[in-house]
């Protein structure tokens, strides 16, 4: 029998509701620029390497060391974070990881040594830990369910449109004044969102109280804890996260080197990869809403198929096939792996039902994020042991696996 979550609100005037309607898209612009800044580590940072490198005199492998660390921070903080919005508030928690982040970014400006800046890395992944569950749970405390996935697809754009704009901007600036100067824009914009996330957040006039004691409150992580679904969800989660990052580290590599295609080219493959998985964000979560009324579990076991036949083809491919096909499978592979993000979100938020839903999507990330810590490396041991193409092959069965696992997740019944 399936669980029935409540999402039901009290009658209001209509000049209560046209108000409420219209601040759910402040809401929800709020949250995209503070979800940009909580990622802003991870999507800024990188591609300024080539320039700290330099000064810090860093070996390759010490630089994919601090790119780990923002994920080696992020991870053990998203559980706790989560709880902690769930008992002080969504406000707090946007002001709070914003300005944690901003701040270890800045302090990556005094860095004089690898060992300085990968503690300054692994305290703006604890800041992003702490923003991510909360600017979740904004929007979907401030979105019906039939728009809620489409408002959460909306916001997971923040992240890649983020990127772009750190990668088109930030060289250019550490080109001009240095990489120092960049580092403290980027750490000052993230304190600039922390700030106009605490001014502009507004919790909805019939939100439930958290109020209660502790032992309450440790009932309810139990119980979140307890919860199968979201584990489930988690676990196909992880898998996609995982194979997502596989793709972002190894698939210029394998057009360069497998299929011989021009780095150029490669990289017009990985931006149309990066590009569609925007794109399809907004798009599932409309697919969700609308065509699927309000379900979620459709769209991830899609993703995860349709992910695993895309894979392999990729691992069917051979020198001499046509760039058009190289750039569809690139088009395909953004579409199925990249697209996913705001439904889960929602979807574990809704089996935790609104109280605990920071909790369940702080547990929910901190399964997934295994994904992108365990699967690149373990892709690497197989090309080098065997070849690209068993590789591709191993991630679509791996995805495929997810897709059984995730048979056995019950969706919740919503009420509007």
């Amino acid at each position: 029998m399936k669980q029935s979550v409540s999402t039901a609100r009290p009658p209001a005037s209509a000049a209560a509701s046209e108000a409420l309607f219209r601040y759910r898209w402040v809401i929800l612009g709020v949250s995209i620029f503070v979800q940009t800044a909580v990622a802003s580590a991870s999507q800024g940072v990188p591609p300024l390497a080539s320039f700290y490198q330099v000064d810090l005199h860093l070996s390759r492998a010490q630089v994919g060391i601090m790119t780990a660390a923002l994920s080696m921070g992020q991870v053990p903080s998203l559980l706790l974070s989560g709880w902690l919005t769930d008992i002080v508030g969504i406000r707090v928690m946007m002001a709070v990881g914003p300005a944690v982040t901003g701040l270890a970014v800045i302090g990556l400006m005094f860095s004089t040594s690898f060992e300085q800046a990968v503690l300054s890395l692994l305290v703006a992944g604890i800041g992003s830990g702490i923003g991510n569950p909360g600017v979740t749970k904004a929007v979907f405390y401030w979105f019906p369910p039939r728009m809620r996935a489409t408002a959460m697809g909306i916001k997971q754009t923040g992240v890649p449109l983020g990127g772009a704009v750190f990668a088109a901007t930030l060289p250019a600036l550490a080109l001009a004044a240095g990489w120092h100067a960049s580092i403290l824009a980027l750490g000052l914009f993230d304190l600039l969102m922390g700030i106009m996330g605490f001014a502009l957040f507004r919790e909805p006039p019939d939100r439930p109280s958290n109020s209660g004691a502790a032992s309450r409150q440790v009932t309810a992580l139990r119980q979140v804890l307890a919860n199968r679904n979201i584990w489930l969800a988690g676990i196909l989660a992880a898998v996609l996260v995982g194979i997502q990052f596989c793709l972002i580290t190894y698939l210029m590599l394998y057009l360069r080197d497998v299929l011989q295609v021009s780095i150029v080219v490669a990289g017009v493959v990985l931006a149309a990869l990066q590009m569609t998985g925007l794109c399809a964000r907004i798009f599932w979560g409309f697919v969700s809403d609308g065509f699927l009324k309000g379900r979620r579990k459709p769209v991830m076991l899609l993703s995860a198929a349709a992910t695993a036949v895309v894979l392999v083809l990729l691992g069917l491919t051979q020198p001499g096939i046509s760039l058009a096909l190289v750039v569809l499978l690139g088009i395909a592979l953004g579409f199925t792996t990249l697209g996913w993000h705001g439904i889960f979100m929602v979807l574990v938020s809704e089996l935790a039902g609104v109280q605990m839903a920071a909790t369940a999507v702080g547990l929910g990330m901190t399964v997934s994020a295994l994904g992108n810590l365990l699967l690149p490396p373990l892709f690497g041991v197989i090309a080098d042991a065997l070849d690209y193409h068993w590789a591709w092959f191993f991630l679509a069965g791996l995805s495929a696996a997810g897709f059984v696992v995730f048979l056995f997740m019950r969706e919740p019944v919503l009420k509007e």
